[in-house]
C-alpha cells in the first residue's frame, strides 16, 4: 500500500493492514504515528489483552509497557512451535535483564495437554492460555505459530507466521534492535 491509493482504503482497513505488518514506507513519521495511536485505540495494542497463566495468574500485557514483548503464538501439536519454543527460551535468557519478556499463548483446548507438553519441556518463561483462541482473533493470528513482537510503547512492530531454523537469526536481531532501543 502506498500513499497514492491509500485513499481507496478506510482508516481501518489501513489500521489492519500496518497490523499484519505491512510497511507504509512512503507515509511521513506523523501519518505512520497517528495510524499507530489509532491500531493502538482500535485494537488495544495487546494493552487491554488479558490471559491467565498455566499457573493461574493474570496475565495482563498493558503491565509489561516499558518491556520489549516476544508474544507468541503456540500449540502442543504444531511442529514448528517445538522448535520456536526452546529458541525463545535462549533469547529469553540473553535479554530478560536487558528488557525483554517472552509470553507463549497456548491455543490448545486441553488445559492437560499444555501441562504434559510443559512436564516433557520445561520453559522458563510465562506460558499463558487462550483455549478458547479469542485473544488469538482479536489480534488477527491466522496461524500457528505466529509471533509479535512488540515495542516498549505497546506497538506491534514485528508480526511473524510460522517458524523455522532460518528464522533464528534474524528474528534474534530484530529482537536486539528493539531491546536498544
Amino acid at each position: 500500500m502506498t500513499k497514492a491509493n491509500a485513499g481507496h482504503f478506510s482508516k481501518k482497513q489501513m489500521i489492519l493492514e500496518l497490523a499484519r505488518g505491512m510497511r507504509a514506507p512512503k507515509f511521513t513519521p506523523a501519518e505512520v504515528e497517528q495510524i499507530r495511536r489509532q491500531l493502538i485505540t482500535q485494537l488495544g495494542a495487546a494493552g487491554k489483552t488479558s490471559l491467565k497463566s498455566v499457573d493461574g495468574a493474570e496475565v495482563r500485557l498493558e503491565q509489561l509497557r516499558g518491556r520489549v514483548v516476544l508474544l507468541d503464538f503456540w500449540a502442543t501439536w504444531c511442529e514448528p512451535c517445538k522448535l520456536s519454543l526452546p529458541f525463545y527460551a535462549t533469547l529469553d535468557g540473553r535479554l530478560r535483564d536487558k528488557g525483554l519478556t517472552v509470553v507463549a499463548v497456548s491455543t490448545d483446548e486441553k488445559d492437560e495437554d499444555v501441562r504434559a507438553f510443559l512436564s516433557r519441556s520445561p520453559l522458563p518463561y510465562t506460558i499463558a492460555r487462550d483455549p478458547r483462541g479469542q485473544v488469538a482473533e482479536s489480534m488477527g493470528v491466522q496461524m500457528i505459530p505466529t509471533t509479535l513482537l512488540i515495542d516498549r510503547t505497546g506497538a506491534v512492530r514485528l508480526r511473524k507466521q510460522g517458524f523455522t531454523p532460518a528464522d533464528e537469526t534474524p528474528l534474534r536481531r530484530e529482537v536486539e534492535k528493539l531491546v536498544a532501543e
